[in-house]
């Protein structure tokens, strides 16, 4: 201490060292491996957390119908009773400006176990999102050399269920004419590219030698 004390000459000046020596010391024990239990643990957290667009019609009537059969607002998540704090919220009244449009993923969730619960149903969440378009691209090895990339469009409330409703249409996409004439043979075994799109949703692509 009395060596940085000299090298610094003031406690002040020595804090942004020691800051960074212990937000080194912090990342040692933080980073995660990708694919370890941490890592999937992580990722779960983030999309829980991430803001999502609900289908505003839908789950107004599922709350309206929730209160109609004895459910109370005080059991459902704050940001589905617009403008209300928890102390606000009156038994079978829904905010006067009526349900989010934009909340976490985890409250849409929330929301789905109160009202499966309350009516022994078996809602899914993501019946609730709206759905946004993707394009999802899939590498293959080609015969002929090099590698081909087959992309198809579907629409989807997240990246994941983006990539599960692509599989059958690309899939499609490798038995077609073109692809044969491309020799598309085996999967790289490279993760899916997913990007948000405007193309619409019968458009199709086989690129070849789109990756190194």
């Amino acid at each position: 201490m009395k060596e940085m004390m000299k090298e610094y000459g003031s406690m002040n000046a020595m804090k942004k060292p020691m800051n960074a020596m212990m937000k080194k010391e912090s990342n040692k024990y933080l980073d995660t491996k990708s694919g370890s239990i941490q890592d999937v643990a992580r990722q779960m957290f983030e999309k829980e957390h991430q803001i999502v667009e609900v289908k505003e019609n839908d789950i107004e009537k599922m709350i309206t119908d929730y209160l109609k059969k004895g459910g109370t607002i005080t059991k459902l998540p704050p940001a589905l009773a617009k403008g209300m704090k928890p102390s606000d919220m009156q038994k079978y009244k829904v905010g006067d400006k009526g349900v989010i449009k934009s909340m976490k993923m985890k409250e849409v969730r929330d929301f789905v176990e109160t009202y499966n619960k309350h009516f022994l149903t078996n809602w899914a969440a993501e019946e609730l999102m709206l759905e946004k378009r993707f394009e999802v691209t899939d590498y293959y090895f080609s015969d002929m050399g090099g590698q081909v990339g087959l992309t198809v469009v579907v629409d989807a409330v997240n990246e994941d269920q983006a990539r599960k409703k692509a599989e059958p249409k690309i899939e499609k996409l490798r038995n077609s004419s073109l692809a044969n004439k491309m020799r598309v043979d085996d999967p790289t075994g490279d993760d899916m590219d997913v990007d948000p799109t405007n193309r619409p949703l019968n458009d199709t692509d086989i690129d070849k030698d789109m990756r190194p």
